[in-house]
């Protein structure tokens, strides 16, 4: 899983240096209001313009964390990994401290609302790596 991930991160890094046109704005004010850091990045793929603030950390790699838990569940669905978004994920009986919620079972689609990472690790081990690999390719996950 390691390998598919810091692929996925090469090619992001590499996905902003291959813009024609970068247009900056300042959006400090957004992040600012939240207490966040962070950074923004729009690609117009017609027009081949990308919107960005602060580009500098655009660049940086960063794991894809929770949000890889999107193409996880489509590759599951594929695949066959999880019959449905109904299918039942049993807790196993380790208890965690991160989120209450996590400490129980559930379905698919409650695993995804809270970001239960047991359920997306039990997921990803149904799924494989290399089933894993080719869905990433085939929802061009990482191929910018």
């Amino acid at each position: 899983m390691r390998l598919p991930l810091l692929s996925l991160l090469l090619v992001l890094s590499s996905f902003v240096a291959s813009a024609q046109r970068i247009t900056e704005r300042n959006f400090q004010k957004y992040f600012d209001e939240y207490g966040l850091q962070g950074s923004f990045l729009l690609l117009d793929a017609e027009a081949k313009q990308y919107t960005a603030y602060n580009l500098k950390r655009c660049r940086q790699g960063f794991l894809p964390a929770s949000t890889f838990k999107i193409p996880n569940t489509l590759i599951g669905l594929e695949t066959g990994a999880v019959r449905d978004t109904s299918e039942i994920f049993r807790w196993d009986g380790v208890t965690r401290t991160i989120s209450a919620a996590w400490n129980q079972d559930m379905t698919l689609a409650t695993a995804l609302r809270v970001s239960c990472v047991p359920c997306y690790q039990q997921l990803a081990r149904r799924i494989g790596r290399s089933a894993t690999t080719n869905g990433c390719r085939s929802c061009s996950t990482g191929a910018w």
